[in-house]
């Protein structure tokens, strides 16, 4: 396992009050120091052991059609 590379994706609808907001961020508890985290093909962030990962990613959002 440990010389695979792994995968995960999530989508998110995103509202238009959300988008009103002046800033969004997206939290990650946990992510392995390789980790490399990206909001609609744009890197937003890296990973880092043992704490959370914060990032605004209100700029890379889109509304929900």
């Amino acid at each position: 396992m440990a010389e695979t590379d792994w995968i995960y994706r999530r989508n998110f609808n995103v509202s238009k009050e959300m988008l009103a907001e002046t800033q969004v961020n997206l939290v990650c508890d946990g992510l392995d120091t390789l980790a490399r985290v990206y909001i609609n093909g744009t890197q937003v962030g890296r990973g880092r052991t043992c704490s959370a990962s914060t990032w605004n990613v209100k700029p890379l959002l889109k509304a929900a059609k």
